[in-house]
C-alpha cells in the first residue's frame, strides 16, 4: 500500500491490532492478580486455580496452532471472531466454576484458546494478509507492545473493581471488555471470510510444519522460546504473589504490575526498531544475558525493599515481550511470510510449554524457599538459552564467512 490513504489504512489496522492484542493478552498476563481473590472465596484452592491457569498456558500455545491451521480453511476474520467469543463466555463463567473440572473448562480452556485465536502470530497474520506480506519492520514491535498497554492500564483497574464490587463481578466486567474488541475484528479483517481465505492460502499448510521441523534453526528457535515461556509464566503468574511474600503492600504490588506494563510496552518497541539495526539472534541472546542477572538478584539476594523490588520489576517488563518481535522475525525471515501463521503457533505452543511447567512449579511450592527455587531455575535455563544463541550467531557467521572466501 503506497501513499498517504495506503499508510494511514496500515496505521489505523496497526492500531487495531494493537488493542486487540492489548486486551486478550493483558487480562491474561495479569492472572496472578485474580487468582488470590479467587482462592479466597473458598471453594478453590490456590493450587487447584494455579494448576488450570497452567493448563491454559499450554492451550494458549496449542490453539495458536490449531487457529493458525485453520486460517486457510475458514479466514483470519473468523478466527479472530471466535477467539473473542471464547475469551468473553470463558471469563463470564468463571464466576459459576464449582469445581476443578469446570474452572479448567471455563478459564483454562476457553478464555486461553480464545487468547491463543487473538494472540501476536494471527493478529500479525491479518496484517501480513493487508499489507501483501510486507508489512512495515515498524508494527511487530508496536503490536507486541500491547501486553504491555493492557499490564499498565489493567491492575490498578482489577485491584479496583476486586475491592469495590468482588471477583465473580470482576471476572464478568473482564468478559464484557474482552466482547468490545469484535468492531476491532472487523475492521481489521474487513473484507469477509472468502477473500480472506483466499489471500490466506498456504497460511494453513501442515506440510510446512513439517518442513521446518527439519530445519536446525526452528528447533533452536523452539527450545528458546519454550525456555522464553518458563520464564514469563513465573511473572504472569506469580510474580504478584511473589512480592507479597518479599514484602510489598498490596498497593505497592499492584504498581509493580503497572510498572511491568510500562517498561513491557517501551521494551517491546525498542527491540522493533532495533531489528533494522541488529539481527534478531542478537537481540534475543542480549535479552536473554539480561534475565539471567536479573534472575539471579532475585533468587540469591531476595530484595527487601520496596526501591529495588520495583527496580526489579521496571527490568522484568524492559526484557519481558521484548522477545516477541526478534523470534518472529527469525521465524519469518528463515521461512517465509505465508508460514509464519502456522510456525509462529507451533513456536508459541513450545513457549507455553515452558509457561505451563513454571506455572505449575510455582503453583506446588510456597515462602522465600521457592521464590529463591524458582529463580534460580530461570537464570540456569536462561543462561542455556544465551548460550545457544550466541553458538547459533557464532556458526552462521563462520559459514557466512567461508561462503564469502569461495
Amino acid at each position: 500500500m503506497k501513499g498517504a490513504k495506503g499508510f494511514g489504512l496500515v496505521t489505523a489496522c496497526a492500531l487495531c491490532a494493537f488493542l486487540i492484542y492489548a486486551v486478550s493478552s493483558g487480562i491474561r498476563s495479569n492472572l496472578a492478580l485474580l487468582i488470590e481473590p479467587l482462592s479466597g472465596k473458598g471453594v478453590l484452592s490456590y493450587a487447584q486455580i494455579s494448576l488450570c491457569a497452567a493448563a491454559g498456558q499450554f492451550v494458549y500455545g496449542l490453539s495458536q496452532l490449531v487457529f493458525g491451521l485453520m486460517c486457510a480453511k475458514y479466514g483470519v476474520r473468523a478466527v479472530l471472531l471466535t477467539g473473542t467469543a471464547l475469551m468473553t463466555a470463558g471469563l463470564s463463567l468463571v464466576p459459576l466454576s464449582s469445581s476443578t473440572f469446570t474452572l479448567m473448562l471455563s478459564l483454562g480452556i476457553m478464555f486461553h484458546a480464545g487468547t491463543g485465536a487473538c494472540a501476536f502470530g494471527l493478529v500479525m497474520v491479518a496484517m501480513d494478509v493487508l499489507c501483501g506480506g510486507k508489512t512495515p519492520s515498524w508494527i511487530p514491535g508496536f503490536v507486541s507492545a500491547g501486553t504491555g498497554a493492557g499490564t499498565i492500564v489493567l491492575p490498578p483497574v482489577i485491584s479496583y473493581l476486586v475491592s469495590a464490587i468482588g471477583i465473580s463481578a470482576t471476572f464478568a466486567t473482564m468478559g464484557a471488555l474482552c466482547a468490545i474488541i469484535l468492531p476491532l475484528c472487523l475492521y481489521l479483517a474487513p473484507n469477509g471470510t472468502g477473500v480472506t481465505r483466499k489471500q490466506n492460502q498456504g497460511h494453513g499448510d501442515p506440510g510446512i510444519l513439517y518442513s521446518a521441523s527439519r530445519s536446525g534453526i526452528f528447533i533452536i528457535v523452539c527450545a528458546v522460546f519454550a525456555i522464553d515461556g518458563f520464564h514469563m509464566g513465573i511473572i504472569q503468574t506469580h510474580f504478584f504473589s511473589e512480592l507479597k511474600i518479599m514484602g510489598l503492600s498490596d498497593k505497592l504490588s499492584s504498581f509493580a504490575y503497572s510498572l511491568i506494563g510500562a517498561s513491557t510496552m517501551a521494551g517491546a518497541i525498542i527491540c522493533g526498531f532495533l531489528l533494522k539495526r541488529a539481527s534478531a539472534r542478537a537481540i534475543l541472546a542480549r535479552l536473554f544475558l539480561a534475565r539471567v542477572l536479573i534472575a539471579l538478584s532475585l533468587a540469591l539476594f531476595l530484595p527487601q525493599s520496596a526501591a529495588a523490588l520495583l527496580f526489579i520489576s521496571f527490568m522484568l517488563g524492559l526484557t519481558m515481550d521484548a522477545s516477541v518481535a526478534p523470534v518472529a522475525a527469525m521465524v519469518k525471515s528463515e521461512f517465509g511470510f505465508k508460514a509464519f501463521g502456522v510456525l509462529f503457533g507451533a513456536v508459541y505452543l513450545c513457549h507455553q510449554a515452558g509457561g505451563f511447567l513454571s506455572t505449575a512449579l510455582g503453583g506446588l511450592v510456597a515462602g522465600k524457599n521457592a521464590v529463591a527455587l524458582i529463580w534460580g531455575s530461570d537464570a540456569l535455563i536462561c543462561a542455556g538459552a544465551f548460550l545457544m544463541l550466541t553458538l547459533m550467531s557464532l556458526r552462521l557467521s563462520h559459514k557466512q564467512g567461508a561462503l564469502a572466501s569461495l
